[in-house]
């Protein structure tokens, strides 16, 4: 072979391994990887939830995940945004209504009364969860399923039996300070990711905002003392970005629902058991457990519905959340 033939052979075999490079899959492309956010811990119940689904969903398809714990991508503000704007696929976390106020109708404070009342508000075809599946949606956000959590109550390091309540500052989503000024106690706007250094600088003395899980895993140090309020009920859901679900192809689309279904059916069955198990644990911790008769508790419910929801209501816009509560009844 001359020099000549042998440099058309070398240019030849280049654009041979360029079209290769250019045309063939590459492995992003062959197998692709959706991230999922997640607000607990690695090895907690909603993290092993996570990984069961998601080797439900693997199995089926040729799609891989890589599963973020413990607000590892942001917190629920922060990765709701993410999902809406595609940068984030998947996450399984509680609403953020920082953009947009109607949310709130998901957490009003003794909008549930027993587990039986919050499967028909929240589960399958719920007139409050078709609210929030519709308003997920005009943010780009296509709900897989709901994660029910538990009903709320008040994690103090104060011993409120023993402390003029009006002293003991607790700290409240933002914009959300109407249940504990109803309680008696001082509220503190906080987001969710400040609380524990404000524990430290000594800002706050108590939480309102989760349950008995979430103080238990998060903010045991700081837990001396749980009311057992059942001040709201706490619903997480399973989302994922629409245009990536819409984009699937339908059989994807069929084990993604599938499995979603399962999901949330074994979260129902098994939620309020959990709730018991981490008061539990709780009170085997060595927190003092403080019970409301029923009949305290349902004054306190009487009192936020007449007094909290219409300031709530302000926010949301009244007309909207009315409309929401008298398709309930």
């Amino acid at each position: 072979m001359n020099c000549k033939s042998g440099h058309v052979q070398a240019v030849a075999e280049l654009f041979l391994l360029l079209g290769f490079l250019i045309f063939t899959p590459s492995r992003s492309m062959a197998d692709p990887v959706f991230r999922i956010s997640h607000v607990r811990p690695q090895g907690s119940t909603a993290d092993n939830d996570i990984r069961g689904l998601t080797y439900e969903i693997s199995k089926s398809t040729n799609l891989k995940f890589e599963i973020y714990p413990d607000n590892s991508l942001g917190d629920s503000i922060a990765v709701q945004r993410k999902l809406s704007d595609g940068s984030v696929e998947m996450a399984l976390q509680p609403i953020s209504a920082e953009q947009d106020n109607r949310f709130k109708i998901s957490s009003l404070p003794y909008l549930v009364s027993d587990w039986k009342d919050a499967r028909s508000k929240f589960g399958k075809g719920g007139n409050v969860r078709k609210a929030i599946e519709d308003l997920f949606e005009r943010q780009g956000i296509q709900v897989l399923a709901v994660y029910p959590q538990y009903f709320g109550g008040v994690s103090l390091e104060k011993n409120p039996t023993a402390t003029d309540r009006g002293t003991i500052r607790i700290r409240v989503p933002k914009s959300q300070p109407y249940l504990a000024q109803s309680l008696g106690f001082k509220p503190v706007e906080l987001a969710f990711s400040d609380i524990n250094k404000s524990f430290k600088a000594g800002l706050i003395d108590g939480i309102i905002g989760s349950g008995a899980e979430g103080y238990y895993v998060s903010f045991l140090d700081h837990t001396k003392y749980y009311v057992v309020a059942n001040t709201h009920f706490e619903v997480w859901y399973l989302l994922m970005n629409k245009k990536k679900f819409d984009d699937l192809p339908q059989r994807y689309k069929d084990v993604f629902l599938k499995a979603a279904a399962y999901f949330e059916a074994l979260r129902w069955s098994r939620a309020d058991v959990l709730q018991a198990f981490n008061e539990m644990r709780l009170r085997d911790s060595g927190v003092v457990m403080i019970r409301p008769t029923p009949r305290e508790l349902e004054q306190t419910a009487s009192e936020a519905r007449r007094n909290i929801w219409p300031a709530i209501f302000d926010e949301i816009g009244k007309p909207y959340a009315e409309r929401i509560l008298d398709e309930i009844k």
